[in-house]
């Protein structure tokens, strides 16, 4: 994957080997053993399911090895990155599930107060441009896909519209200070000022 391109047959292929089994053991059971590089190994294939998976990213596949990371051994600058990564990841794969009494096992608002929570902070400082970048574009893409949907549950237009103002100020304080004007930050921060202007136009219709 050194061309950041994780393609559907590199991951059947990895697949393929981790249940491949050593006598009663499975080849990921076997590499688990070694508490510090399973943890590694689960936050890098992690970021790739999550950033790279098909050119696009899944963040679906992504959540069980971030999981599996945030339970390991990592320094603190990646463990914060695989549990707030993993937690975005996370609500992808149970948001709109229902549990036996039929009942939603997640609710919209519980995805917006955890949103917040990831956004919170500088994330560039904790970690690095690109996590901050990353997490900024998620929240304004959920915003612009699910704003009725947490307005339905709660979240009034304001917030929305603070949480935008929240990101514009980190990306003007804690990146763009920095002087970071490498290919990708400036990649990212293109990304992010689209879904800023998307998600604004969405709130704007919810008025």
């Amino acid at each position: 994957m050194a061309d950041e391109y994780f393609s559907a047959d590199e991951a059947a292929e990895l697949r393929e080997i981790l249940i491949r089994t050593s006598g009663k053991s499975t080849y990921e059971q076997i590499l688990a053993q070694d508490k510090d590089s399973y943890s590694l190994f689960a936050y890098r294939l992690g970021l790739a399911y999550y950033y790279s998976y098909e050119g696009e990213g899944n963040k679906q596949q992504s959540a069980y090895w971030f999981k599996k990371a945030a339970e390991g051994n990592l320094n603190p600058n990646q463990k914060e990155r695989a549990e707030r990564l993993g937690a975005i990841a996370e609500y992808y794969v149970n948001l709109g599930a229902v549990d036996k009494t039929g009942d939603s096992e997640v609710t919209y608002k519980n995805y917006w107060d955890d949103l917040v929570v990831l956004c919170d902070g500088n994330i560039t400082e904790s970690d690095n441009a690109n996590t901050a970048l990353a997490i900024y574009k998620e929240m304004a893409s959920q915003i612009c896909m699910n704003a009725y949907q947490f307005k339905k549950a709660g979240v009034s237009t304001s917030d929305m519209q603070l949480q935008l103002m929240n990101i514009e100020k980190h990306v003007k304080e804690d990146i763009d200070s920095t002087g970071d004007k490498s290919e990708r930050v400036v990649e990212l921060e293109e990304e992010l000022a689209t879904n800023i202007d998307k998600a604004k136009q969405t709130i704007s219709m919810l008025e």
